[in-house]
């Protein structure tokens, strides 16, 4: 219970009457009304009170005579649970003139002082143990951030930092969200009371939820209805030397191939006495496109005929020797690529041995899942057609065959023949042979923050 005691001072115009004037039997007094208020703080936001009256906190006084005093009092109650225990609470008392008794037209109207205030103020001081001697708090808050993959660990959650070698964070976006964990600290400092952190995202982002360590008090966090200004009470108050630290979700959909990066302006709020200025969280953009690529051969096995045929005597295709046929699937786990760039398949092939002999012959190449562009160079394909021979004293040529138009699966065959009489003149005494044709994926014409993630196919 708080007792208040207010005390004030009335000065009565004139101070002087002519008794002569009035009958000695008639006695004039005053009316004084008084209302009290309490905790009227001059803010633009309506703050809940942080105590209340016991009893009415408005009445009347009446002034008997000059120099004479007259009292009154009212019973404050402190209301519990309230976040502002920083702030004096004031408590004022305002007065007016009301009617008087016994009074005559001729008499003249008494007005108050209008060079005197009608109301006086006093104020309750809170005092906080963790603020200074002099009652002040200085709080120490720092902020720190990270950018962080979401993973799940024997039912927990686990974070992950995203930031590289450079200290930048590098966010790939993916339908699973990223998080931004978030670190306040207040080594050393006065109690922060009130202490908020304000979240501003850009329009790329958009707040998903919150994720706070469970030891720690709870985050307390407000989200505008577009979800890219993100309100948080983290304590009241963080005492001197805690730490606070929470995980803001974010979802990357609103995140498009012309987006370099991502800024998120964060900014500490306290009621302690802190200068704080706003921190920039910033991160990197990379698309990482996630094929997977699988080789196959049909037959996985073959046998080279007996017969020996020079170059001029090949007349069709089956005269070189047992078809062979490369198989490589290439399938899409991300977006499609038909809006923003395109792969393609990059093929090492075997098409002589060391002596310069012919391996394999490439005859045709055929494809589903994309659009039909042929494979390159068409000098290397069909080459029987063609007079021009390989003159680059390569062993093996690079096949580049697009993928224009990839959107979840695809596949590219390669139509071969091995060259009969190469293996009976150089391999007729080997029991077993096995050629690779080594397979990698790659983009083409795509932005500078778009990557490539998939796995080199071997067949």
């Amino acid at each position: 219970m708080i007792n208040i005691r207010v005390s004030s001072t009335l000065r009565v115009t004139p101070d002087k009457i002519d008794i002569t004037k009035e009958q000695c039997d008639k006695r004039t007094w005053y009316v004084l009304n008084y209302t009290f208020e309490a905790d009227i703080r001059k803010s633009n936001v309506r703050l809940p009170p942080r105590v209340g009256f016991l009893g009415v906190p408005r009445g009347k006084l009446e002034l008997p005579g000059q120099d004479m005093e007259i009292c009154t009092d009212i019973k404050l109650r402190l209301l519990r649970d309230f976040k502002d225990r920083l702030h004096s609470i004031p408590v004022s008392v305002t007065m007016s003139l009301g009617s008087s008794t016994q009074w005559t037209s001729e008499q003249v109207t008494p007005i108050l002082d209008r060079f005197q205030p009608n109301n006086k103020v006093s104020e309750i001081t809170l005092l906080n143990r963790g603020c200074g001697s002099d009652n002040i708090c200085q709080s120490n808050l720092h902020l720190q951030y990270d950018f962080c993959s979401r993973q799940t660990e024997n039912g927990k959650s686990v974070f992950r930092s995203l930031s590289g070698e450079d200290g930048v964070a590098v966010i790939t976006p993916t339908e699973e969200d990223i998080a931004l964990e978030l670190t306040v600290t207040n080594w050393g400092g006065d109690d922060a009371h009130q202490t908020r952190s304000i979240i501003s995202l850009p329009d790329t982002l958009r707040y998903s939820d919150i994720v706070s360590t469970a030891s720690e008090p709870k985050v307390d966090c407000t989200v505008n209805d577009k979800g890219t200004l993100i309100d948080c009470g983290l304590g009241n108050p963080i005492q001197r030397d805690a730490e606070v630290t929470f995980c803001v979700m974010l979802t990357t959909s609103g995140i498009s191939l012309s987006t370099k990066a991502v800024n998120i302006t964060l900014q500490l709020q306290t009621t302690s006495r802190q200068d704080l200025k706003p921190v920039e969280a910033v991160a990197k953009v990379f698309f990482e496109l996630k094929l997977q690529l699988y080789g196959l051969t049909r037959p996985s096995q073959v046998s080279f005929g007996q017969s020996l045929e020079g170059k001029s005597t090949i007349k069709s295709a089956e005269d070189i020797g047992a078809a062979v046929q490369y198989e490589f699937r290439i399938t899409n786990l991300g977006r499609s690529l038909k809006s923003f760039t395109n792969a393609s398949l990059n093929l090492f092939w075997p098409k002589e041995n060391s002596a310069g002999k012919w391996l394999l012959y490439l005859s045709h190449t055929s494809s589903k899942g994309v659009q039909s562009v042929p494979c390159s160079p068409v000098n290397e394909i069909d080459h029987l057609k063609d007079v021009k021979t390989c003159t680059d004293g390569l062993r093996c040529v690079e096949i580049y065959c697009p993928l224009q138009g990839l959107d979840s699966t695809a596949m590219v065959v390669l139509h071969s023949r091995l060259w009969n009489t190469t293996f009976l003149e150089d391999y007729s005494s080997f029991n077993y042979l096995m050629i690779t044709v080594d397979a990698t994926l790659s983009l083409t014409n795509s932005p500078e923050n778009t990557g490539l993630k998939s796995d080199k196919a071997h067949r």
